[in-house]
């Protein structure tokens, strides 16, 4: 029951750190985009880990699925964000790329920016299971993936916390 927990509480992390970054860019601390990448993986390791742990072998197949899918597009999203890093002259602080953007414009207008942007949103797609990425709950073949053994207040906070990232 601790693993929905964690992956809830990183959503929650992620969105006041994007908020406060938003609102006070001057507020932001050194690596705090390194702290955001990292916090948007944990819902899915707690998905995983759920998974596991019920020893149900359609949880464990979708728990499998899930590993495999983050295994294939956090690298491509890890380097579309290096993009704008490296454009923003090799500062990892959100506060200072937004500031950076607003100063001298949107990193899309150049072709790695556009290309950064591409594989970004095709990666954000995968990150939150929707369609044709959605292979971890295929219904048609593993009912619910690996939340297939959850219910009540497990299920519920997995629900919110997917339906949090998805905004």
């Amino acid at each position: 029951m601790i693993a929905p927990v964690i992956g809830f509480a990183s959503v929650i992390l992620v969105s006041t750190l994007l908020w406060i970054n938003n609102i006070y860019p001057a507020k932001s601390f050194l690596g705090d985009l390194i702290v955001v990448l990292y916090l948007l993986v944990i819902p899915s390791i707690s998905i995983i880990i759920g998974g596991f742990a019920s020893r149900n072998p359609l949880a464990s197949l979708g728990a499998s699925r899930e590993m495999k899918l983050i295994l294939s597009y956090e690298l491509p999203f890890i380097l579309a964000i290096l993009v704008t890093v490296i454009k923003s002259g090799f500062t990892f602080r959100l506060g200072e790329i937004l500031t950076f953007q607003a100063q001298n414009g949107a990193f899309v207008r150049s072709w790695s920016g556009t290309l950064a942007l591409i594989v970004a949103i095709i990666c954000m797609q995968a990150k939150l299971a929707l369609v044709p990425f959605d292979i971890p709950e295929a219904e048609t073949e593993i009912v619910g993936g690996p939340l297939i053994e959850y219910s009540g207040s497990g299920l519920a906070i997995y629900r919110l916390m997917k339906n949090m990232l998805n905004g």
